[in-house]
């Protein structure tokens, strides 16, 4: 599952229809082409979803609405001070709770 931040509905009525729907699928593959990739080179088949949103708190709902029991994350590798001055969508899930949540690194 990844979330893309949704344009603000005051710039979004500037930008055609096609062009807004284009602008956040291009952005959802570039996170989610690569994590295909890796699984599918383990052999790995892997459902991808795509949504507009705050990530966090948008992973986190999707997660436990559609009945997901793991969420497996990717991991930057911040130290504890740059998630707390950056933010973390990891941490975010985290602290939303309702799915148990593994983080790789």
């Amino acid at each position: 599952i990844t979330s893309v931040h949704a344009i603000p509905s005051h710039a979004a009525r500037f930008i055609g229809r096609d062009a807004l729907s284009t602008y956040y699928d291009e952005e959802a593959e570039k996170v989610l082409a690569p994590a295909r990739d890796v699984l599918a080179g383990a052999g790995v088949e892997a459902k991808s979803v795509k949504c507009k949103g705050a990530p966090a708190p948008t992973i986190a709902q999707y997660a436990a609405s559609n009945g997901y029991e793991l969420i497996v994350m990717g991991s930057h590798g911040h130290s504890a001070l740059g998630n707390m001055v950056a933010g973390s969508v990891v941490t975010g899930v985290l602290a939303l709770g309702g799915t148990a949540v593994l983080v790789v690194r």
